[in-house]
């Protein structure tokens, strides 16, 4: 799959809180389809509880964060962002969510109900922080043979399956799905299967953000994939709105220790240091701040911008 071909769209803002949400008991089966069949999930939490529509433009953010694998801080990139966000575009509490340690059931189920709230001049802004990994492409849409997924807190029974995850075909489709066409998206994880030791002391002591696990990461035996249909729900590429991404599909992304995710934690740094810099300018400079530290590397991490980036410059 070819992140690095998203089309011409706007943004939308989303990000995760967790005192805007309430529990109820989790549903195992139904039509939605929602929670794992792997993991005894407690409870559901439920975003957007108290919004309501506005008749002016505003925001909704969504922040997911899932501590998985040898993570420790993506729950805590998930709630800085979220804060941040918050207090830049003065979004109201109820229109904040933020989940640490998400499931898949609720990080779709927030998406979902979304659709009531959000009229089409509305702002969304969506975060998710956590390990990457791919699953094999059961529909014949992926140019490389490969759905990417990302690592929700269900992956931690002993061997997740791609029904423990959020898969990018589903993702597309629940997004995709918002009546509004202004979508942000940020994405801190790895979208590669690559592992490197680094002579460098700071990049060989960071945690790389992608999962091998069960059924997750999973190397495919060489295949043609020259006749392969493209569409139908597609990958990311075909995510409305912009994408920012932490890395370049064939890279590794990083959290170091006590720091948090490397892309996130740098873009919150130039967010704090440029208060008045749009969006798209703090992740140009942290793209080349990123960009300076990783290029001797062995394991470069170059940030990706996807979309019509001209519809995000005044944010």
């Amino acid at each position: 799959m070819y992140i690095n071909k998203l089309g011409s769209y706007c943004p939308l803002f989303i990000v995760i809180i967790l005192a805007a949400c309430q529990t109820v008991p989790v549903s195992k089966g139904g039509n939605m389809g929602f929670a794992s069949t792997q993991q005894n999930v407690p409870a559901l939490r439920t975003c957007w509880r108290g919004a309501s529509s506005s008749a002016s433009q505003t925001t909704f953010i969504l922040a997911v964060g899932a501590n998985t694998g040898d993570l420790r801080l993506a729950n805590q990139d998930a709630q800085q962002f979220a804060q941040t966000m918050q207090r830049r575009f003065k979004v109201p509490p109820m229109q904040v969510c933020v989940l640490s340690n998400g499931y898949r059931a609720e990080f779709e189920l927030a998406l979902l109900d979304l659709v009531q709230w959000v009229k089409p001049d509305d702002r969304v802004l969506i975060f998710f922080s956590g390990h990457g990994s791919h699953v094999p492409d059961d529909n014949g849409d992926e140019r490389d043979g490969w759905d990417e997924v990302f690592v929700t807190a269900d992956a931690q029974n002993e061997y997740p399956k791609r029904e423990d995850v959020v898969v990018d075909d589903n993702l597309v489709r629940l997004i995709n799905a918002l009546p509004t066409e202004q979508v942000i998206t940020f994405i801190d994880a790895c979208h590669s299967g690559g592992m490197y030791k680094d002579k460098d002391v700071l990049l060989a002591q960071a945690r790389i953000k992608f999962l091998m696990k069960g059924d997750l990461g999973t190397i495919l035996p060489a295949a043609n994939h020259q006749n392969v249909k493209v569409e139908t729900a597609g990958g990311l590429e075909h995510i409305k709105g912009v994408v920012f991404a932490s890395a370049q599909e064939n890279q590794d992304a990083r959290e170091y220790p006590n720091k948090g995710g490397f892309f996130t934690t740098i873009f919150l740094q130039n967010l704090a240091m440029y208060p008045n810099a749009s969006l798209v300018e703090v992740f140009q400079y942290t793209a080349l701040e990123m960009r300076k530290r990783t290029e001797n590397s062995k394991s470069p991490q170059y940030p990706q911008k996807m979309g019509d980036i001209s519809l995000v410059k005044g944010w």
